[in-house]
């Protein structure tokens, strides 16, 4: 008889577990979705933030996981003095390897859209360190178009158009928009402003539905743009 009440404890002790288990995981569904909708629907950054410091949110979610939506917040602020703070607050946190790298590359596009060099040169350094030993093929293109960011937007390595020329002719889709759109900024540097119109005349119809259509078609009708964008 106590062998039965004990295994029927057991099995209610198994049932509570599991429903906090899937109850916690509906509620940080459901957190999420909202912090998701307040920052890119809302377009609330200010909510953001305030949710971001509540008890509930702390409560729900990982440490770590509360840091990098603080960056996604500064992020889409676009300053880059918040990114570089967000940042600094995420050196301190323990992060799974695919949470750092998120960090890394994230931040690094933060540094070479706003011209940072030493930035964009510490978290590409990072990158490569974090991934020189990773055999997976997605993985190493993560590290190449690391490389590739670095080499147009802050070195405005020229010499990397044959490379880019060639890797564009295997692309389709938003993806061969932004090679292109890369060609015309390292044509541009060259001094080659018809080539540069032509890449951009290429890339536009490509980017359609893209969050770089608009900045191709200012290039377009403005060269200059693609000094600083």
């Amino acid at each position: 008889m106590l062998f039965g009440i004990n295994v029927v404890y057991l099995l209610i002790l198994v049932a509570v577990s599991l429903g906090l288990i899937f109850g916690m995981r509906a509620l940080q569904k459901a957190v999420l979705a909202e912090l998701s909708r307040t920052l890119y629907e809302d377009n609330d950054p200010d909510g953001y933030s305030r949710m971001l410091e509540s008890r509930l949110i702390l409560l729900v979610l990982r440490r770590g996981t509360v840091a990098l939506m603080r960056l996604d917040g500064a992020l889409f602020s676009g300053s880059p003095d918040a990114v570089n703070a967000a940042c600094a607050n995420l050196e301190g946190i323990k992060l799974k390897p695919e949470e750092r790298l998120n960090w890394y590359q994230k931040a690094l596009s933060s540094a070479v859209v706003h011209g940072d060099g030493n930035n964009a040169k510490l978290y590409l350094e990072r990158i490569e360190a974090l991934l020189e030993r990773e055999p997976d093929a997605s993985l190493q293109a993560v590290c190449a178009e690391a490389r590739q960011l670095y080499g147009v937007y802050i070195l405005r390595d020229v010499s990397l158009i044959g490379a880019l020329e060639k890797e564009s002719g295997s692309l389709s889709g938003a993806r061969l928009g932004i090679v292109l759109y890369r060609l015309a900024k390292l044509h541009h540097f060259a001094g080659d402003d018809a080539n540069s119109t032509s890449r951009l005349k290429a890339a536009i119809p490509c980017l359609n539905g893209s969050a770089w259509l608009d900045v191709a078609e200012r290039a377009m009708d403005d060269l200059s743009v693609l000094e600083y964008e």
